[in-house]
């Protein structure tokens, strides 16, 4: 597996994913009409225009297969987009990997890639957000060494989301 920055190129391979990955990990409780209506075209468009934007803060990798198929994605910012989050507090905003390769470390890579890029920027702690349901993803970033911290909200699904946090220690894994 190798990762790196993406690309406006990479849009249609990342919403591909982005779509195939909600459609798998979330039909248990996602309603029906928020599944129906995911679009990989219009996603595209979506990734698209955000990748090709100058003044995005928000810094996407991509994770590729030996065949150089792109396989998962993680996007962080520097800055968490949470109101009145204090200075030196990031954000990963989106992780999602190609279902027939899950559990192959590919989460954890980017997870880890995505957290390394955060340090650097000088990031003190990291968030992010998970829909409560979502058991299976609250592991995997338990394992990751992320803990809920109270935070809750319900967004446009209607579904509840946690939010989890963690330090961005210089050595943690």
């Amino acid at each position: 597996m190798q990762i790196r920055l993406a690309t406006v190129d990479d849009a249609r391979a990342i919403a591909e994913v982005h779509v195939r990955a909600w459609q798998v990990a979330y039909r248990s409780f996602l309603p029906a009409e928020v599944m129906d209506a995911l679009d990989a075209g219009e996603r595209e468009q979506t990734w698209r225009a955000f990748l090709s934007d100058p003044s995005n803060e928000i810094q996407t990798m991509v994770a590729e297969d030996e065949t150089g198929r792109v396989v998962g994605f993680v996007s962080v910012t520097g800055a968490s987009r949470d109101p009145g989050a204090p200075a030196g507090v990031a954000e990963i905003a989106a992780l999602y990997v190609e279902p027939a390769y899950w559990r192959r470390g590919i989460g954890r890579g980017l997870v880890m890639a995505g957290l390394a890029a955060l340090r650097a920027a000088g990031g003190a702690e990291v968030t992010l957000w998970v829909f409560e349901p979502n058991t299976g993803g609250i592991g995997f970033y338990r394992a990751a060494g992320f803990k809920p911290d109270g935070g809750r909200k319900v967004g446009r699904t209607g579904v509840p989301e946690i939010r989890l946090r963690r330090l961005l220690g210089s050595h943690e894994s």
